[in-house]
């Protein structure tokens, strides 16, 4: 079993609810810090020793589970023995959607290792055609073509890239072939299909005024997103947003809260905010070791404070957040599926089966500010991803609360329209010379 490290105890302890006798291992699992009075040998025959000594020696039902951080111990020990696993579980698989990186490669030597693989994720929506060709070729190599260029012209528009160097892929032109080539090697079930009726999800976007914010056209907010001024735009709202959030939780949210930012610092400062409203609050970013994220997380869940002030990257995936059924967004990101991980963590389907009831997601938004710009395009990417990979009513449900900003988006003044048609003429006109229409 190959998971994140926040979700590796979820699996052992479900693995014990289930089959009891089952021997389960999680490499890993003991820290460093733990060492007292022993030397690098000894402490290494503690923490690795069980779970060596089933993959060498001993036979019978056995369950190993490593995080992707992990993954290297594991693959040593395999090569050594020349081991073959009867079966391979990978959670969360979309860490390894970049084909380049450590963990994607380490992956393809366990799959080759392995008699039978199953691939999950509930993060089917990716930024980019490249992640989910990856993944496509994790799970049948070659049968999507041996390279992703020939794989996307399938399905892409592809062009030229700026300065005439490579290509880049630009449109999505044959959704329907894509969806039909896609449900050879994907498995896809709704959360209503999995789990039958569920209480609502409840997505509201909440927006405020900013003073100093102004209109922008499309055409200058895509010159903006092409450099870093964007997000610097970005944070600077922030303080205005963690101001009228931590007035939201106080005066309007009762019960357990969790929050979400794009940094730490922000994560930080919400939680010195709300220290001074009397409202108490724990933190978990990726400044602590995964370890001691899950602990501090565990305490929350005990109850130990009402606010749990998460970062985006942090706190994704695995963690079963349920205790609150109140989410609050400071910060937009423009990968949807994380997003949608973010959302999932108090999801009804999450939820003790007895103890469902409705999720609440607010999103905190700069009215006339960059925050829009993010916003058209997280709707742009659940559009694409529509009817691909994913049967998700939570993206759908986000996209509805989002069509209200595109709609006032689209009622610019006269000449705003003009400038911006007469921009995307002049992108049109490049793009097809580019393909050597012109």
């Amino acid at each position: 079993m190959l998971t994140t490290a926040i979700g590796a105890t979820d699996w052992r302890n479900e693995a014990a609810a289930v089959w009891p006798g089952l021997k389960t291992h999680i490499i890993g699992d003991e820290p460093k810090a733990a060492r007292v009075g022993e030397s690098e040998a000894a402490f290494d025959e503690r923490a690795n020793g069980e779970w060596r000594a089933m993959l060498g020696g001993e036979r019978g039902p056995s369950l190993l589970i490593s995080s992707y951080e992990s993954m290297s111990r594991l693959i040593d020990v395999v090569q050594k023995h020349e081991l073959v696993f009867d079966t391979l579980i990978g959670d969360e698989i979309h860490q390894c959607k970049k084909g380049g990186v450590g963990r994607s490669q380490n992956m393809r030597v366990l799959l080759g290792r392995t008699n039978h693989a199953s691939l999950l994720t509930g993060t089917a929506i990716h930024n980019r055609p490249t992640d989910l060709y990856n993944l496509l070729d994790m799970c049948a190599p070659g049968r999507y073509g041996h390279s992703f260029w020939a794989w996307a012209q399938k399905y892409f528009m592809t062009r030229v890239a700026k300065g005439g160097f490579g290509r880049t892929v630009d449109e999505l032109v044959d959704k329907a072939r894509l969806a039909r080539d896609l449900e050879e090697v994907l498995l896809s079930r709704s959360s209503t299909e999995a789990f039958g009726h569920l209480p609502p999800v409840i997505v509201k976007l909440k927006q405020i005024e900013v003073a100093g914010a102004a209109r922008m056209s499309p055409a200058k907010l895509l010159k903006v997103k092409e450099g870093s001024h964007l997000d610097l735009m970005l944070r600077e709202c922030v303080g205005a947003k963690l101001k009228a959030a931590v007035q939201f939780i106080a005066e309007e949210l009762d019960g357990p809260v969790v929050t979400y930012t794009w940094r730490p610092r922000d994560a930080i400062k919400l939680a010195e905010m709300l220290a001074k409203v009397k409202v108490s609050c724990t933190l978990a970013t990726g400044e602590d070791a995964p370890l001691r994220r899950s602990r501090k997380i565990d305490e929350w869940k005990a109850g130990a404070t009402r606010v749990l002030s998460c970062t985006m990257d942090a706190v994704k995936e695995s963690a079963t957040l349920t205790r609150a059924s109140e989410m609050v967004f400071i910060d937009f990101d423009w990968l949807g599926g994380k997003v949608l991980q973010n959302m999932g963590r108090t999801h009804p389907s999450r939820q003790p089966e007895n103890e469902r009831r409705p999720s609440n997601y607010y999103f905190f938004c700069v009215k006339n500010g960059p925050d829009e710009v993010v916003a058209e395009a997280l709707l742009d990417k659940f559009r694409q991803a529509e009817g691909l990979t994913a049967k998700d009513a939570d993206a759908e449900t986000l996209s509805k609360s989002l069509e209200p900003l595109e709609r006032k988006l689209a009622q610019e003044s006269a000449p705003v329209v003009l400038s911006d048609l007469v921009s995307r003429m002049e992108h049109r006109a490049k793009r097809m010379a580019d393909l050597g229409f012109l």
